[in-house]
């Protein structure tokens, strides 16, 4: 039986301050470049470094497209870019860690199903 497919929006901020260019938004271009695999619809956004912005549109995100992270979400710190990770690995680590997260809530939602069953 094929899984159904998950969602997962991946928000990155952008410029600020003296950064002209920020590594959170680099990091998920990367990894919009390699993808999360078949399974999952990955939306990525990025995001005004502002107080209001975030407040509006991240609810409005989830709204749209309904995301596994259930309300749930992470903050992932990215170091700034090439100190001491170029983009490539950026990405490839940020899928590292959502790849776990899924796997993660996976495995809670068969056991919160498994007791229900009783």
């Amino acid at each position: 039986m094929e899984q159904p497919r998950k969602a997962v929006v991946v928000t990155g901020f952008g410029p600020f301050g003296e950064h002209t260019v920020n590594a959170s938004w680099i990091a998920v271009q990367e990894l919009e470049k390699l993808g999360l695999g078949d399974s999952v619809d990955l939306h990525v956004y990025e995001i005004p470094v502002e107080y209001q912005t975030v407040q509006r549109l991240i609810p409005a995100l989830w709204e749209k497209h309904s995301p596994q992270s259930h309300g749930r979400s992470a903050f992932v710190h990215v170091p700034p870019l090439g100190k001491p990770y170029n983009a490539d690995q950026l990405g490839r680590a940020l899928r590292a860690i959502i790849e776990e997260m899924l796997d993660l809530l996976e495995q809670s939602e068969g056991k919160i199903n498994y007791c229900h069953k009783h």
